[in-house]
């Protein structure tokens, strides 16, 4: 559940793709202030640092590659996927990234939410 800013809500562990990207990042900023823990996969060191400057908590990897990020995401309550790869393979990885967050969700005890 997102609130707005002053808003009472569950804090919860989010795992978001995509959070430097155009909606990504506004994705990311709607959680940050509704007091989530973000968890955001990023390609480079530098946008590793914007995440963290910007509140969250950045997980270097590859989209293609979910052995980078699996394990961050496994903590998480709910699955935020923004990314796509602009490549002639995006749409093979956009699918190794949603069958991963899919199976992350599935081996939770808890209904996980995947968007």
């Amino acid at each position: 559940m997102i609130q707005s800013e002053g808003a009472s809500a569950t804090r919860m562990r989010i795992f978001l793709t995509g959070a430097t990207g155009y909606v990504g990042a506004a994705a990311f900023g709607a959680l940050v202030r509704a007091n989530h823990d973000v968890t955001a996969l990023v390609r480079s060191p530098e946008r590793a640092d914007e995440i963290l400057a910007r509140g969250g908590t950045p997980v270097l990897g590859d989209l293609s590659q979910p052995e980078t990020y699996v394990t961050a995401a496994a903590g998480c309550e709910a699955y935020v996927h923004a990314a796509f790869s602009s490549s002639p393979k995006g749409v093979e990885i956009d699918r190794i990234a949603v069958e991963t967050l899919l199976q992350n969700a599935r081996a939770s005890a808890a209904d996980r939410p995947v968007v």
